[in-house]
Protein backbone atom coordinates (compact mmCIF):
# COMPACT_ATOMS: atom_id res chain seq x y z
CA UNK A 1 0.00 0.00 0.00
CA UNK A 2 2.58 2.21 0.46
CA UNK A 3 3.94 3.17 -3.40
CA UNK A 4 5.25 6.53 -2.22
CA UNK A 5 9.11 6.11 -2.19
CA UNK A 6 10.98 7.37 0.94
CA UNK A 7 12.70 10.40 -0.26
CA UNK A 8 9.76 12.08 -1.20
CA UNK A 9 8.06 11.37 2.06
CA UNK A 10 11.35 13.14 3.62
CA UNK A 11 11.03 16.14 1.36
CA UNK A 12 7.40 16.40 2.08
CA UNK A 13 5.62 19.15 3.87
CA UNK A 14 4.08 16.46 6.79
CA UNK A 15 7.67 15.33 7.48
CA UNK A 16 8.66 19.00 8.22
CA UNK A 17 5.26 19.43 10.27
CA UNK A 18 6.58 16.75 12.13
CA UNK A 19 9.96 17.98 12.89
CA UNK A 20 9.50 20.89 14.23
CA UNK A 21 7.89 21.36 17.31
CA UNK A 22 4.41 23.31 18.58
CA UNK A 23 6.37 26.01 20.24
CA UNK A 24 7.88 27.44 16.71
CA UNK A 25 4.02 27.03 15.59
CA UNK A 26 3.02 29.13 18.66
CA UNK A 27 6.15 31.70 18.16
CA UNK A 28 4.78 32.08 14.54
CA UNK A 29 1.62 32.83 14.92
CA UNK A 30 1.94 35.00 18.12
CA UNK A 31 3.95 37.42 15.89
CA UNK A 32 1.66 37.63 13.25
CA UNK A 33 -1.00 38.24 15.64
CA UNK A 34 1.13 40.89 16.81
CA UNK A 35 1.56 42.30 13.64
CA UNK A 36 -2.03 42.44 12.00
CA UNK A 37 -3.25 43.85 15.84
CA UNK A 38 -0.39 46.95 15.14
CA UNK A 39 -1.79 47.32 12.05
CA UNK A 40 -5.60 47.79 13.15
CA UNK A 41 -4.61 49.95 16.45
CA UNK A 42 -2.69 52.47 14.69
CA UNK A 43 -5.78 54.20 13.03
CA UNK A 44 -7.15 54.38 17.37
CA UNK A 45 -3.52 55.56 18.34
CA UNK A 46 -2.21 59.47 18.58
CA UNK A 47 0.92 60.62 19.26
CA UNK A 48 1.37 63.94 19.89
CA UNK A 49 4.87 65.78 18.72
CA UNK A 50 6.40 68.34 20.67
CA UNK A 51 9.43 70.47 19.64
CA UNK A 52 11.22 73.18 21.88
CA UNK A 53 13.57 75.18 20.66
CA UNK A 54 14.82 78.98 21.98
CA UNK A 55 13.62 81.84 19.85
CA UNK A 56 11.08 84.47 19.73
CA UNK A 57 7.59 84.45 17.63
CA UNK A 58 6.49 87.92 16.11
CA UNK A 59 3.41 88.48 13.28
CA UNK A 60 4.52 90.36 10.29
CA UNK A 61 1.50 92.57 11.15
CA UNK A 62 3.51 94.05 14.47
CA UNK A 63 5.85 95.52 12.15
CA UNK A 64 4.51 99.20 10.33
CA UNK A 65 6.03 100.38 7.58
CA UNK A 66 6.21 104.78 7.82
CA UNK A 67 5.98 106.60 4.95
CA UNK A 68 6.16 109.88 4.46
CA UNK A 69 4.62 112.20 1.43
CA UNK A 70 7.30 114.60 1.55
CA UNK A 71 10.59 114.80 0.14
CA UNK A 72 13.18 115.62 2.80
CA UNK A 73 16.14 114.39 4.45
CA UNK A 74 16.53 112.09 7.74
CA UNK A 75 18.50 114.27 10.21
CA UNK A 76 18.53 111.42 13.14
CA UNK A 77 16.64 108.75 14.19
CA UNK A 78 15.28 108.34 17.80
CA UNK A 79 14.30 104.48 17.83
CA UNK A 80 16.12 101.03 16.71
CA UNK A 81 14.81 98.37 14.89
CA UNK A 82 12.52 96.40 16.96
CA UNK A 83 11.79 98.64 19.69
CA UNK A 84 8.41 99.48 21.02
CA UNK A 85 7.13 103.30 20.26
CA UNK A 86 4.24 104.52 21.37
CA UNK A 87 1.88 107.81 20.54
CA UNK A 88 3.36 110.55 20.65
CA UNK A 89 6.95 109.42 20.53
CA UNK A 90 9.44 110.97 18.69
CA UNK A 91 10.85 108.97 15.90
CA UNK A 92 12.99 110.73 13.75
CA UNK A 93 13.58 114.63 12.84
CA UNK A 94 13.79 115.37 9.30
CA UNK A 95 16.33 118.00 7.82
CA UNK A 96 14.80 121.65 7.34
CA UNK A 97 15.09 122.43 3.88
CA UNK A 98 14.27 125.26 1.54
CA UNK A 99 11.22 126.34 1.12
CA UNK A 100 11.20 127.14 -2.50
CA UNK A 101 11.73 123.12 -2.67
CA UNK A 102 9.00 122.60 -1.17
CA UNK A 103 6.60 124.65 -3.32
CA UNK A 104 8.32 123.30 -6.14
CA UNK A 105 7.52 119.82 -5.05
CA UNK A 106 4.15 120.52 -4.36
CA UNK A 107 3.17 121.84 -8.00
CA UNK A 108 4.55 119.25 -9.84
CA UNK A 109 2.82 116.54 -7.88
CA UNK A 110 -0.49 118.73 -8.55
CA UNK A 111 0.50 118.89 -12.53
CA UNK A 112 1.32 114.93 -12.25
CA UNK A 113 -2.25 114.90 -10.75
CA UNK A 114 -3.75 117.54 -13.67
CA UNK A 115 -2.38 115.49 -16.30
CA UNK A 116 -3.92 112.12 -14.95
CA UNK A 117 -7.01 113.61 -14.83
CA UNK A 118 -7.19 114.52 -17.95
CA UNK A 119 -5.59 110.96 -19.45
CA UNK A 120 -9.02 109.78 -17.37
CA UNK A 121 -11.36 112.35 -18.52
CA UNK A 122 -9.82 111.23 -22.58
CA UNK A 123 -10.01 107.62 -21.61
CA UNK A 124 -13.78 108.02 -20.60
CA UNK A 125 -14.74 109.96 -23.56
CA UNK A 126 -12.97 107.41 -25.93
CA UNK A 127 -15.16 104.48 -24.05
CA UNK A 128 -18.65 106.36 -23.78
CA UNK A 129 -17.90 107.12 -28.02
CA UNK A 130 -17.41 103.70 -28.78
CA UNK A 131 -19.95 102.55 -26.57
CA UNK A 132 -22.31 104.97 -28.52
CA UNK A 133 -21.17 104.14 -31.97
CA UNK A 134 -21.62 100.00 -30.92
CA UNK A 135 -25.34 100.97 -29.59
CA UNK A 136 -26.22 102.66 -33.22
CA UNK A 137 -24.68 99.82 -35.26
CA UNK A 138 -26.47 97.52 -33.60
CA UNK A 139 -29.68 100.07 -33.95
CA UNK A 140 -28.67 100.41 -37.61
CA UNK A 141 -28.30 95.92 -38.26
CA UNK A 142 -31.99 95.47 -36.35
CA UNK A 143 -33.59 97.75 -39.13
CA UNK A 144 -31.70 96.55 -42.15
CA UNK A 145 -32.51 92.87 -40.81
CA UNK A 146 -36.27 94.20 -40.60
CA UNK A 147 -36.28 95.47 -43.56
CA UNK A 148 -34.54 92.67 -45.52
CA UNK A 149 -36.75 90.27 -44.07
CA UNK A 150 -40.18 92.64 -45.11
CA UNK A 151 -38.56 92.12 -48.66
CA UNK A 152 -38.11 88.58 -48.74
CA UNK A 153 -41.43 88.24 -47.54
CA UNK A 154 -42.84 90.62 -49.94
CA UNK A 155 -41.14 89.17 -52.81
CA UNK A 156 -42.45 85.89 -51.67
CA UNK A 157 -45.96 87.17 -51.69
CA UNK A 158 -45.65 88.89 -55.01
CA UNK A 159 -44.12 85.95 -56.51
CA UNK A 160 -46.75 83.70 -55.88
CA UNK A 161 -49.55 86.18 -56.86
CA UNK A 162 -48.75 89.54 -57.58
CA UNK A 163 -52.30 91.34 -58.17
CA UNK A 164 -53.95 89.48 -55.03
CA UNK A 165 -51.01 90.00 -52.68
CA UNK A 166 -50.91 93.74 -53.41
CA UNK A 167 -54.53 94.55 -53.55
CA UNK A 168 -54.92 92.50 -50.50
CA UNK A 169 -52.45 93.86 -48.07
CA UNK A 170 -50.85 96.36 -49.52
CA UNK A 171 -52.52 99.68 -51.07
CA UNK A 172 -50.20 101.52 -53.52
CA UNK A 173 -50.04 105.23 -54.31
CA UNK A 174 -47.77 108.12 -55.38
CA UNK A 175 -44.72 105.65 -55.28
CA UNK A 176 -45.37 104.46 -51.57
CA UNK A 177 -46.27 101.39 -50.11
CA UNK A 178 -48.50 100.60 -47.14
CA UNK A 179 -49.47 97.85 -45.40
CA UNK A 180 -53.08 97.04 -44.92
CA UNK A 181 -53.49 95.23 -41.36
Amino acid sequence: MNNIPSEFIIDSIDSYIAKYSTASKKIYWVALTAVVATLIALPFIYVSVSVQEAGVIRPIAEKTEIRANISESVDSVFVKEGQTVNKGDTILTLQRSNPDFQIGYQQKRLSDMQEHLKESLQQNRYNYDKEQNASASLKNSRVTQWQNDLNSTLYAEISVSPRKSLRKRHSISNNTIKLNT
